[in-house]
């Protein structure tokens, strides 16, 4: 399963109880053929119940799979996130090293790594 079956499966947004929904699901998937005791047949030649079971594996899995592996843009959207926080953060961790050296931030130009040395050197 790749990141887009899982997010077209996790829409659909229920589990799936009735064979309708379970088709709909498996076929969101790509598959065209179930294996089953004599041996690959047609999903529309399978019985309810494979069917239903197949369904709920694949939409039991669509939602570890989110869970686990964030999409391309979730993944962006975090990296736009934490970009944006870098900023503020170094300005933070600067007044933290400043408060320790008891410097006037307005006096000192030093950076972070000047900083750090003065304070652990």
């Amino acid at each position: 399963m790749n990141a887009t079956q899982a997010t077209q499966i996790r829409d659909y947004g229920k589990v799936p109880i009735t064979r309708d929904e379970g088709l709909d699901i498996i076929r969101r998937v790509g598959y065209t053929r179930l294996n089953g005791n004599g041996g690959r047949r047609p999903i529309n030649l399978c019985p309810d119940e494979q069917v239903i079971s197949v369904a709920k594996r694949l939409y039991d899995e669509a939602i570890r799979y989110n869970e686990v592996k964030p999409s391309k843009e979730e993944l962006r959207i975090m990296a736009e996130e934490s970009a944006l926080r870098i900023p503020d953060n170094t300005k933070i961790y600067r007044g933290f090293l400043l408060e320790r050296l008891a410097l006037d931030p307005t006096e000192c130009d030093l950076g972070i790594g000047e900083l750090e040395q003065q304070l652990c050197g």
